[in-house]
């Protein structure tokens, strides 16, 4: 069995953290699977769900967070933190989304605080339980 490595487990856990981002802002970068256990349990602002179909559903139309088929977002994770605990780690992570309709001014931006639970699988590091916390939102289009 290879020694553990602090240094890379925690670029692969960052790189979960942009992954997920990226699976968000882009429906053709493949399924939940590539960053979460197939029982994730996801907690956010708009939406509430329990493994990885369950999740990608909510997340990605059939009503959840990210149905209106004609915003697009762009999420920027920063300030990752992550506490290693052998097979798993606890990571934290600010966020800036950002969402607009093509064509048309920003309508809405959002700072959040990632929380991820995460498990050490075969297939790599994977996030287990998703918490999305709201600090502030703004929309420029109200008055």
């Amino acid at each position: 069995m290879t020694e553990p490595d602090p240094v890379a487990d925690r670029l692969a856990l960052t790189e979960l953290v942009a992954r997920l981002n990226r699976w968000l802002d882009d429906p053709s970068t493949g399924d939940a699977r590539s960053f979460c256990t197939a029982d994730v349990e996801i907690v956010a602002p708009r939406t509430r769900g329990r493994g990885a179909t369950d999740v990608e559903r909510r997340l990605r139309g059939d009503g959840g967070s990210n149905s209106d088929s004609d915003e697009r977002s762009q999420r920027l994770a920063t300030d990752v933190v992550v506490d290693l605990d052998g097979d798993r780690a606890e990571v934290g992570a600010n966020l800036l989304d950002c969402s607009f309709r093509p064509g048309r001014p920003l309508h809405r931006m959002a700072g959040l605080r990632y929380g991820f639970s995460a498990v050490r699988t075969p297939q790599g590091w994977r996030f287990a339980r998703v918490t999305v916390a709201l600090q502030w939102s703004h929309h420029p289009e109200r008055p």
